[in-house]
């Protein structure tokens, strides 16, 4: 997907009831082959195959100016409302398309995608957004038209959708306004074996580090009747792999100077804010040592004079020779040289992992002669702790398209669509795995006289052959392409009866083999969590005859826990395959309401409410001043009517005894005293209580002072207009809906319950000489 060369605007940060207002339509001047897929397209479902930068987005545009007109004729006459919706796969898209779709039509345009909330909505959400909600394809009385869009047609939804793919045969204005990319090939050395003895000491090190997780959870999992200890275990050993491995890879790829980079990194990422909660203090003294002795025993094996090395191009050529710079780094590094000191480039730069393109732009940025070069990188923004946010995404981006940052170092979360008029170079640093992910990245490569770089480990068999695969499989795709006669549809039709589907007849939703996987994710992301557990499936292989069988394990709070799925020549199939039964089984048994969706309270309104504060604040989607808000229960047992009285009452005791696993510490027992009697289930005690009214009120004005001393609520107001909220007769402190006292108990082993009177009588004078302070203090 492509957009034209406009002006863009900032992204729509207001509410999703804040739509578009029409705006004045920029002059546009169709190019002939887009007239040719439009006219095909007007006629029926049509996949248009074109080139990245072929304008691809007006043909839509123009569709969808055309069908406007004919929408809101039939919104008179038929009295219903009508949409057209544009699907982008990442929400970098989604911003790009929704400000060209504004600025060149005059429909009303609004824009949704994950970030904004809107994986929550059920269907009376959406009802309230589309008035009159189209059910899905195959199962609509009214199939929409469709229109796809694609530099690459790898991905086969033309047999779902029924589409005729098209590429207009007549190609010299498409080579006219889609310049050519130079392709260069770039050979390295393969990477030296220096760091055998390193790794050795990197194993160990990790091997250590679990070790001390082990025995720092033992005593808890030991003594816990809960599984929390074991879950923290668990995603402590996780993790420490995790570090491991992107500390393992940078040594391998980069050499040893990234390596202690990675460290670095992940050392940083320990002690930053989490958007899970905090660590826990064994969990962040086990990361924090491990990361440290590895970062001394990397930095042990630096090179003498390793400080200097970097200042000079020689230095850098030196530091590859000893495996502080790895060869392929090193070439990328020439490449860069390559541009001249004062030119005006824009580069993407590919790789595989995150970390890469943190840790070469940190190297990149010491480099003092590269240093006229502006460096930064761009990521996807999920759930790593490496991920970007969608603001800093957003930010990122528009700083290349102006010039402000030279060279990108991005993942392919910048592969498909992203528009960059001036990019003049791409560089694919790791090797493109599919023929989509090639023509896509080739395809940012936007200005005249541009160069694709593919960088190419010298000798690598396997380098050389899957090179040699896609440009074969390219080739291969865009001469179908133009062959295909623009009436010759795909032959299959779209049927009732499809296997490996799982279909809800009255909805008309359906789960196949294809979403099967991440419906079950989705289900088990929607179930209850804290910030020590985190419920995810867990599917496990086994094989026998040549045939394959995964057997999926849900959570402990999920509707059930274990199923084996049916076996299957092809593992991944036989994976899909006990999914696509799980999500069958889930919806029969409720989890999974009849559009397969998680079974979630409706939050419409508090979304709204949100996302209206969103539009005059800068704390938008994505950033960590976004807090959900969480609806309140009322627990009828601990309200009552009884605090406004001074006798009469009768209460219900209920002791309350806390253990702690260090039997040096002990911990006061506590009495709930409630109006209501709890369920026969629970454990209850009688005792004797006789309460004067003296004795009532010491004891709200214990429970006063500690319930609002614990969360600093003693004061109100300003610092020159502070309130003391304790006062004399303050009734607004205790409301029916909460209405119990919380009392502590004498350390006794006798088996009568003898409340603590003189703690309890030693906070009520604390309040009391506090009330006459403050008194006292006004007054004065």
């Amino acid at each position: 997907m492509d957009s034209p060369q406009i002006e863009t605007k900032n992204p729509l940060k207001g509410p999703f009831e804040d739509v578009s207002g029409p705006s004045q339509p920029k002059a546009f001047i169709p190019r002939s082959y887009q007239k040719t897929v439009f006219d095909v397209a007007v006629r029926r479902n049509t996949i248009a195959v074109l080139e990245t930068g072929a304008g691809k987005t007006m043909i839509a545009v123009m569709l969808m100016e055309k069908m406007g007109e004919d929408l809101r004729a039939e919104e008179v006459e038929e009295k219903r409302r009508q949409v057209i919706v544009f699907l982008a796969p990442t929400v970098h898209l989604v911003n790009q398309q929704y400000e060209v779709i504004k600025v060149q039509t005059d429909l009303d345009v609004a824009q949704y995608y994950g970030a904004k909330g809107v994986d929550t909505w059920g269907m009376n959400c959406w009802e309230k957004e589309i008035s009159d909600h189209q059910e899905f394809y195959h199962k609509s009385t009214y199939k929409p038209s469709i229109f796809g869009m694609t530099a690459s047609p790898v991905v086969r939804k033309g047999k779902t959708l029924v589409p005729c793919i098209y590429s207009p045969t007549d190609r010299t204005e498409l080579e006219i306004f889609v310049p050519p990319v130079k392709e260069i090939i770039r050979y390295y050395d393969p990477k030296s074996s220096l760091h055998g003895d390193l790794k050795i000491m990197l194993e160990a090190v990790w091997a250590k580090a679990e070790f001390d997780a082990s025995v720092a959870f033992s005593l808890e999992s030991s003594s816990s009747q809960y599984s929390d200890t074991d879950n923290i275990l668990n995603a402590t050993r996780k993790r420490l792999s995790n570090y491991l491995g992107k500390i393992s890879y940078c040594l391998d790829e980069l050499g040893l100077y990234c390596a202690a980079e990675a460290a670095h990194i992940c050392l940083e990422s320990v002690h930053a804010p989490n958007a899970d909660g905090e660590l826990s203090k064994a969990s962040l003294d086990i990361y924090s040592s491990f990361l440290e002795e590895v970062l001394s025993a990397i930095t042990e094996n630096f090179p003498m004079g390793h400080e200097s090395l970097l200042g000079t191009e020689d230095g850098c050529l030196e530091a590859t020779r000893t495996g502080y710079l790895s060869p392929k780094l090193y070439e990328l590094m020439q490449i860069f040289k390559s541009f001249g000191e004062f030119e005006q480039v824009l580069c993407l730069i590919f790789v595989e992992r995150i970390i890469t393109a943190k840790v070469i732009e940190r190297f990149v940025k010491n480099l003092c002669w590269l240093s006229h070069f502006s460096v930064s990188y761009l990521t996807g923004g999920g759930a790593s702790v490496d991920a970007l946010t969608p603001r800093m995404q957003r930010e990122t981006l528009d700083s290349f398209r102006r010039g402000e940052v030279n060279l990108l170092f991005t993942t392919d979360v910048a592969e498909e669509g992203i528009h960059v008029p001036n990019c003049s170079c791409v560089i694919r640093f790791d090797l493109p795995k599919t023929v989509r992910s090639y023509v896509q990245s080739r395809g940012r490569a936007r200005q005249v006289g541009s160069n694709y770089f593919i960088m190419l480990e010298r000798g690598n068999k396997n380098h050389r052959d899957l090179m040699f695969d896609l440009l074969r499989s390219k080739n291969s795709m865009f001469d179908t392409s133009a062959k295909r006669n623009s009436d010759t549809c795909i032959p299959r039709l779209c049927t009732e009866e499809l296997s490996d589907v799982y279909c809800v007849k009255s909805t008309g939703a359906i789960v196949t083999l294809n979403s099967s996987i991440s419906v079950i994710r989705k289900y088990c992301d929607m179930l209850p969590k804290d910030k020590y557990f985190k419920p995810k499936p867990i599917l496990h292989c086994s094989s026998c005859g040549g045939y394959f069988e995964w057997t999926l394990s849900l959570p402990p709070n999920a509707a059930f826990q274990t199923m084996v799925g049916p076996p299957d020549s092809n593992s991944h199939i036989a994976k899909q395959l006990v999914c696509l039964n799980a999500c069958k089984k889930l919806h029969e048994m409720g989890a999974l309401d009849d559009r397969l969706r998680p079974i979630v309270e409706e939050r419409c309104e508090i979304i709204a409410n949100v996302q209206h504060k969103e539009s005059s604040s800068s704390s938008g989607a994505g950033t960590t001043k976004r807090k959900e808000l969480h609806g309140t229960v009322t627990a009828h047992a601990l309200s009552g009517t009884w605090a406004h009285k001074d006798d009469g009452v009768t209460f219900q005791a209920y002791k309350i005894n806390f253990t702690c696993d260090q039997p040096e510490k002990k911990y006061s027992a506590f009495v709930l005293l409630i109006e209501d009697t709890l369920h026969d289930d629970v454990a209850s005690t009688e005792i004797d209580l006789h309460l004067v009214s003296v004795k009532v009120k010491q004891a709200m004005s214990y429970q006063e002072l500690f319930f609002n001393g614990l969360f600093g609520r003693l004061f109100v107001g300003s610092n020159k207009s502070r309130e003391f909220i304790l006062k004399d007769n303050n009734q607004t402190l205790w409301t029916s809906a909460n209405t119990y006292l919380l009392l502590p108990l004498e350390s006794t082993s006798l088996p009568r319950l003898a409340i603590n009177w003189n703690g309890i009588q030693a906070c009520a004078s604390a309040v009391h000489l506090l009330r006459d302070g403050i008194l006292y203090m006004v007054q004065a």
